[in-house]
């Protein structure tokens, strides 16, 4: 696991918020891409969850933007940090394994360019931090990383996650070395399952010591958890003096946790808006404060409007658009649709969103039999009503969208499977949840 180190700042949950910064346009000298594991957009503040579960993470959209809809292009960590981190969709990049049963092997093939190579071209000293096992060193997620610290050791030693806090702290110390221009990248898992108890905001939630915490209690305490080590790794910025940072905070997929039922209590067999919908907040120069970015965006828009917004242009080969405009002006994002796709133990699911429809594909059953597609009105956010039965103009339609799509994206795989895999990273994942039984 990461070392035990003492904190470069105190964890100050209710210390008085910093005053607000103002920024100019010029190229930020510090970019940094905050990735929170299993991060479901509806369980924050600024995205209308009652509960005062995400105050850093408030402040930071009220201040900067908020993106209103970011859907993610799958439902579990190492294709949709792939998406996020390369600009392309997980299907092309050939992470996505049929045969998913058991244990999957694919990674990020050596011939993809990722943020941390395009930021590490431009002369940035970039550092790399996950605490999920589906982003180490062995799947080529740490590509164009100057340093990447990775989780080790198996989290059932002592029946805990690596803390947001603690990756926070190993990652700043780092930083602190660091002069000139630096990209720093970090995967936190506070909201992901298994999780801490979390008591003290269990109680400042006014959930009581008699109160029995279901999954969704449970979530929105693990969530105070990551916003304070959100606010940790900002104050730690600023006491660098890079208080002028560029600051993304998204996350790579959401989690069921039956809210609706049908989402299922995790997230990579689901396709549902609470197994895909995340948030997006940015924060820093060329952000217009107070901004709400209507629209569809998706993962794969994420690392093209960062290399925007910092002056860089993207790679040739990103399928995602850039949304700097809409980020700089508080314009709607220009998406006509979006993709989503997993293959996740039996399961072959896909989704295509656009502005007036969800469509869902079961590829496991024929398109005829129930549950095999399922088509929701956009204006439906829990998905609660199929209107496939009574919309067959546009079941067909689009269908063949996503079909042909699908063809594209197979066409152009990069398929890069890994050898060697250790016994303690399998066993890692297994208490993740990622590795089906055989």
């Amino acid at each position: 696991m990461f070392p035990a180190l003492l904190t470069l700042m105190t964890l100050a949950c209710d210390a008085p918020a910093p005053a607000p910064r103002s920024f100019d346009d010029a190229a930020p000298d510090t970019v940094i891409l905050v990735i929170g594991c299993t991060l479901r957009a509806d369980r924050l503040g600024s995205y209308g969850n009652p509960r005062e579960t995400s105050p850093t993470l408030d402040r930071l959209a009220a201040e900067g933007a908020r993106v209103e809809q970011l859907v993610s292009n799958a439902p579990w960590t190492r294709p949709a940090l792939a998406a996020l981190t390369t600009g392309r969709y997980p299907l092309s990049l050939g992470i996505d394994d049929p045969k998913h049963g058991g244990f999957t092997n694919r990674g990020l093939h050596p011939d993809v360019d990722t943020l941390a190579e395009r930021f590490a071209a431009a002369g940035y000293t970039t550092l790399g931090a996950t605490a999920n096992p589906n982003a180490n060193t062995v799947f080529g997620l740490n590509q164009g990383f100057t340093t990447y610290q990775e989780a080790t050791g198996l989290w059932r030693d002592d029946r805990r996650k690596v803390a947001g806090e603690d990756v926070v702290a190993a990652w700043a110390q780092e930083a602190a070395k660091v002069t000139g221009k630096l990209f720093g990248q970090l995967v936190l898992v506070d909201t992901h399952k298994p999780l801490a108890e979390a008591r003290r905001q269990r109680l400042s939630l006014g959930l009581g010591a008699l109160f029995w915490p279901t999954d969704l209690d449970r979530y929105d305490a693990a969530l105070l958890v990551l916003d304070a080590a959100i606010r940790s790794l900002d104050e730690a910025l600023g006491a660098m003096g890079r208080g002028g940072r560029l600051l993304f905070v998204v996350g790579d997929h959401g989690e069921g946790l039956y809210t609706p039922v049908k989402a299922g209590k995790a997230h990579g067999r689901y396709l549902y808006d609470a197994n895909l919908n995340v948030p997006w907040i940015a924060h820093g120069p060329g952000v217009k404060p107070g901004a709400v970015v209507g629209g569809l965006t998706q993962s794969i828009d994420v690392g093209p409007t960062l290399l925007d917004l910092a002056g860089l242009p993207p790679s040739e080969r990103m399928h995602g658009r850039s949304q700097g405009a809409a980020l700089r002006g508080g314009l709607d994002a220009d998406n006509p649709w979006l993709f989503s796709e997993t293959y996740f133990g039996p399961e072959h699911k896909a989704r295509l969103t656009t502005p007036e429809w969800t469509y869902l594909r079961n590829h496991r059953l024929p398109v005829t039999s129930p549950k095999g597609e399922e088509l929701y009105r956009a204006r439906d956010p829990l998905q609660g009503e199929d209107v496939s039965h009574r919309e067959q103009a546009a079941l067909r339609a689009l269908r063949a969208q996503s079909e042909a799509l699908q063809v594209r994206l197979t066409a152009e795989q990069q398929i890069w499977e890994i050898q060697g895999v250790s016994d303690e990273v399998k066993e890692q994942l297994q208490q993740l949840g990622y590795v089906e039984p055989e």
